[in-house]
């Protein structure tokens, strides 16, 4: 029997929100996906490989695949990044995949004070697969069956190219004890509002996003690894009236890191915590991460949870400050 996806209101659901970009519960290792201006940044030269995995109840499977590389390079006074994301969801129906590259160059305005003003060239992928697809009318309300005869619509893809631009502003605190450093990212998503798949006529609207983290020291110590850290992170992404806050902090106790964190929309439709465990060795993190699921939705809920891992190589110069 095909896959259980049994009504087409999961399909048309599917299209409608194919311009909301891909989300991921930990801020600390998907930086890349929020602003190309953390290319090649002091907190960011690593290798990343990322799996995120949720499953709405009776909808199929959520799959998303994540690897990136970023670098920063003296030669060319700035940072490199390539990112690969490979989404599937409803077990495969419908996939996404990207492919970007990234440039941020570095201006030091002050001693402490460093911004990186980026740009990104993606190439998506998409693909509908029709064939695990059961729609109303293959339902044969008196046999109780489903009826293998042609579908409505043929399997299709589509593909097409952006542009992205963004910047991170850097302050590294190498007087006072207090805090480490703070970091503020902004970005700009779809500068040239490609077409949006499967919709001819639809533009992909601009998308705004603007982070911010900050180092406190609570215990400080010999080196930074050995010192009690709190790190509070915001994120703020805003697309056509649509709204979504994402906000927590992460206490890093030697090499071990928990986080807390709230996601929602300014109507407060919903709201997902999320939880975060991990382990921050010199050159290896591991990360593992749950979204708990909704807690307000308006109405009967269908989130029954996500689980994401992360394993990060760190690619920072012998004897640097790594994150």
């Amino acid at each position: 029997m095909k896959r259980s996806l049994f009504i087409l209101i999961f399909f048309l659901f599917s299209l409608t929100g194919f311009s909301q970009g891909i989300v991921f519960s930990q801020l600390n290792h998907s930086k890349l996906n929020i602003t190309p201006g953390f290319a090649g940044s002091s907190k960011v030269q690593d290798i990343v490989l990322q799996h995120r995995n949720f499953s709405p109840a009776g909808w199929g499977n959520y799959l998303t695949y994540r690897a990136s590389f970023s670098r920063h390079f003296d030669a060319i006074n700035g940072g490199v990044a390539l990112q690969l994301i490979r989404d599937e969801q409803g077990q495969g129906a419908i996939s996404r995949s990207y492919i970007s590259g990234m440039y941020a160059y570095q201006i030091r305005l002050q001693p402490n004070l460093t911004i990186h003003p980026a740009l990104e060239a993606k190439y998506a992928i998409y693909s509908l697969n029709t064939t695990d697809l059961v729609f109303p009318d293959m339902f044969d309300p008196v046999k109780w069956e489903i009826d293998e005869g042609p579908e409505n619509i043929i399997r299709r893809s589509d593909h097409y190219l952006e542009f992205n631009a963004g910047f991170v502003l850097t302050y590294k605190n190498e007087y006072l004890r207090r805090y480490r450093d703070w970091t503020l990212g902004l970005a700009v998503r779809h500068l040239n509002k490609p077409t949006s798949l499967l919709h001819n006529q639809q533009k992909i609207h601009r998308q705004w996003l603007l982070y911010f983290d900050i180092e406190l020291f609570l215990k400080q110590l010999d080196t930074y690894q050995s010192s009690t850290v709190l790190i509070p992170a915001f994120l703020y992404a805003a697309e056509q009236g649509h709204h979504r806050f994402h906000y927590g902090t992460y206490l890093k106790y030697k090499t071990f890191r928990v986080g807390a964190f709230l996601r929602h929309n300014a109507a407060m439709s919903y709201l997902v915590p999320i939880f975060q465990i991990g382990a921050a060795f010199p050159d290896i993190h591991l990360d593992y991460s749950y979204d708990a699921g909704f807690l307000n939705y308006k109405k009967a809920s269908f989130f029954s949870g996500a689980h994401e891992v992360t394993l990060s190589i760190n690619l920072s110069i012998k004897g640097s400050n790594k994150q």
